[in-house]
């Protein structure tokens, strides 16, 4: 066996490609977590060209906030059958960090505050790819929390946090036998990710993995090292840049190490890299992106002031009302095949309504007409969040602030007219300071190229679903977690003590809560009853809809120890579900939830132990 070949396979071709080297045929790897970006240009190296038309999907911001499993398994299946249709094999998603702060600039593309909603959901993502022929990458291993140094950038965490709040996602996911993992560029207390022992002995050791282990693009530092901790695939290609430093240094423990390495990419390649012929209805495919991000918003407040009626005279008005924002920017951006507006969808829902922008992104000017229409209408909904240069790949945000224009907005159509709804727009938290001049909050997020047509589905009568998936906070020096503004290390003092579970255990007001959601609809539990069996924690109730709208209930399950003798959060989400209900349709729940599942990490005999 060529030593020299072996040593090439583990770069890649080129921007997206793996070598097509032992009789093997190469590998394409395409962007990403909510839709298909596949570029024009496959040698780009900066990633700058355009791509081939695709669906525009929520971005797992907001979808996590539909706490919904089969939805996102779902969706995922459709993003498989466009990648099919241009000869992706393996889909660069989903991104299943933790979001630590809400400052992160990549937030909107991760899922959750809580592991067991990103690691799930991920997992879900994960199946919807992998069921479909197409190999799913989970990334960004490890500690990637922040995006501004995160090339160099060194976060330490210690090993209780690891294992129970940062692994734990990656833990989840792999139970469906993702293609890939995905290193970041980052490292984990003094070590790149892609270099880290942590890879050997606990995702081949004791996590099993058997997949390819691969470089985000450009992160690879000393190749050496990545090879020998069983890092496989280094991509893009670095035109034989690490290799050549190298190549009088293969001894027998590299030597072994790639003979294993040419093993898990074979048997990637032989399962994947294949042609199809697929044809995608994008037509079906907007249709149910919007059925996702409607699932996925979250009603927050409502002083009976929703569902809007046909009859009702509303003035929608914000930047937003005519190009709407419904994605992130960077790596994950799509060349959406069509985007909806409010201003051209909503004469399909009434007819007695205006829509002006109000104002424009980039000015404090307010349409004095559109102050003048708010004051003679009977209701005015004010689309306001942050613009496409507040949330990007690579950067983090200063502040969780919307822009002040927009809140000078609503003060002025506060003044003529109090019945207001605002529509969030975003992909992480906001200070909502200002929402006492509304009597109705929806969040939407970044809805996905649909998002529009969803919103108008809620405000005129679909009883929303959605519940938080992550904090929010009334205000930046209410977060624990403090991001660094240099390029060495970011500590993690806050340990397991992330999200929610830093705000309940330490008595911290809050704006909304971790799993908040209104519904149109009422619901009652009754009939409780738990016991523990040899291996389960067994939980039945009966859960009726006793409104009247047919909808669906988010079921949170939360556990704590109050009596432990090691610090632990006051309770944490352990288990969760969401069911469909008819208007008086009662069902019964019956929940398993492993024991197993309730442990936590001793340092001292380093393993989890109840």
């Amino acid at each position: 066996m060529d030593k020299k070949d072996l040593l090439e396979l583990t770069e890649g071709l080129n921007q997206w490609e793996t070598k097509p080297l032992f009789n093997l045929p190469s590998l394409f790897f395409a962007d990403g977590p909510h839709g298909l970006r596949k570029q024009l240009v496959i040698n780009d190296a900066f990633g700058a060209s355009s791509s081939h038309v695709a669906t525009s999907f929520p971005t797992a911001s907001i979808t996590a906030c539909s706490f919904d499993k089969k939805l996102l398994k779902n969706m995922a299946s459709k993003i498989a059958k466009e990648a099919k249709a241009l000869n992706v094999h393996v889909l660069l998603g989903p991104g299943i960090n933790i979001k630590r702060s809400p400052l992160c600039g990549r937030n909107f593309e991760y899922f959750s505050e809580d592991p067991l909603i990103s690691g799930t959901l991920g997992a879900s993502f994960v199946k919807g790819l992998e069921d479909n022929g197409v190999g799913a990458s989970i990334k960004h291993f490890l500690g990637n929390n922040q995006e501004l140094y995160r090339y160099t950038i060194n976060s330490v965490i210690d090993t209780r946090a690891l294992r129970e709040i940062y692994l734990k996602p990656f833990s989840l996911a792999i139970k469906e036998n993702p293609a890939t993992i995905m290193t970041s560029y980052n490292k984990v207390n003094g070590i790149y990710t892609n270099e880290h022992p942590i890879l050997k002995e606990i995702v081949r050791g004791e996590w099993n993995y058997q997949g390819v282990l691969i470089s985000d693009w450009g992160a690879v530092n000393n190749k050496l090292n990545t090879i020998k901790a069983s890092h496989d695939l280094e991509m893009p290609s670095s035109k034989g840049f690490f290799n050549s430093q190298i190549e009088n240094k293969l001894d027998d423990e590299v030597l072994k190490s790639l003979t294993e390495t040419k093993e898990r990419i074979s048997t990637l390649v032989n399962k994947y890299a294949k042609n199809y012929e697929e044809t995608v209805t994008f037509n079906e495919h907007h249709e149910y992106a919007r059925h996702v991000a409607r699932e996925s918003m979250v009603l927050l407040k409502n002083e009976d002031i929703l569902p809007l009626s046909k009859e009702e005279k509303v003035l929608f008005t914000g930047p937003f009302t005519n190009h709407m924002r419904y994605q992130g920017s960077g790596s994950s951006l799509i060349n959406p095949y069509k985007v909806d507006t409010i201003k051209d969808k909503v004469p399909e829902f009434s007819k007695n309504v205006t829509v002006t922008n109000g104002i424009n992104f980039d000015s404090e000017n307010i349409d004095s007409e559109t102050i003048k229409l708010a004051s003679s209408l009977d209701k005015v909904v004010i689309l306001v969040g942050l613009p496409d240069e507040y949330e990007t790949e690579g950067f983090d945000r200063e502040n969780i602030n919307i822009p002040s224009n927009q809140i000078k907005l609503i003060k002025e159509i506060y003044k003529v007219n109090k019945n207001i709804i605002l529509i969030l727009v975003g992909g992480s938290v906001i200070d909502l300071s200002f929402d006492y001049m509304a009597k109705g909050v929806l969040l939407a997020g970044l809805g996905g190229s649909a998002s529009a047509s969803a919103i108008l589905d809620i405000l005129y009568g679909y009883s929303p679903s959605g519940r938080l998936a992550e904090t929010y906070i009334h205000k930046l020096a209410d977060s624990n977690v403090q991001l660094t503004n240099n390029n060495s290390s970011v500590y993690y003092d806050e340990s397991i003590y992330v999200g929610y579970r830093y705000y309940d255990t330490f008595n911290v007001s809050v704006k909304y809560p971790f799993g908040f959601g209104l519904s149109y609809s009422n619901f009652e539990y009754s009939d409780l009853t738990t016991s523990i069996s040899k291996d389960y924690l067994n939980i039945s109730f009966k859960l009726k809809n006793v409104g009247s709208f047919n909808t669906k209930e988010v079921i949170q399950i939360y556990i704590g120890a109050p009596k432990s003798s090691i610090f632990k959060p006051k309770k944490e989400l352990r288990y969760f579900d969401k069911v469909a209900l008819k208007v008086n349709e009662e069902k019964v729940i019956n929940i398993k939830i492993n024991l197993d599942d309730l442990r936590y990490f001793d340092i001292y005999e380093d393993r989890f132990i109840f």
